[in-house]
């Protein structure tokens, strides 16, 4: 199992703490959290440790259909909602229904946090956002 690279850590502390910082009205939560989650980072390497995902349970992975596992490979490939819906041949409204939902199914708060998560889960490989990624920046216009 490799290590999760930083920016996913400090995205997912930084949704974490942000929830709790809002939860107690605190102002500027979102900034708030930023410093300390890149602080949680900065002091996680000086130990020298490794960040690992605690592998998930079977029962604790989220059943998703097959049309909102497309949409999160997108999503994890780094395509906006207009790229998706052109890919997947949907609207823009129904990928971004697709994205609402998948928020809630999986608890992120952001579209990164809801790549992390379902990377995390074994829900999208790393692989395959990198080459739907590809596909999408070599594909060709329709003429």
């Amino acid at each position: 199992m490799t290590a999760i690279a930083p920016p996913a850590v400090a995205a997912a502390i930084r949704g974490a703490l942000t929830d709790r910082l809002r939860a107690f009205r605190v102002p500027r939560a979102e900034h708030l959290a930023t410093v300390l989650a890149d602080t949680a980072i900065r002091t996680i390497r000086s130990y020298g440790w490794e960040i690992r995902p605690e592998p998930a349970r079977r029962s604790d992975i989220p059943r998703i259909t097959h049309r909102r596992r497309q949409v999160l490979v997108l999503v994890a490939a780094g395509l906006t909602s207009e790229q998706a819906a052109q890919h997947l041949d949907l609207t823009d409204r129904g990928i971004q229904s697709h994205i609402r939902e998948l928020l809630v199914i999986l608890g992120a708060q952001s579209r990164t946090e809801l790549a992390v998560r379902a990377i995390a889960y074994g829900l999208v490989t790393p692989d395959e956002a990198l080459a739907a990624a590809d596909a999408t920046r070599t594909r060709s216009p329709a003429a």
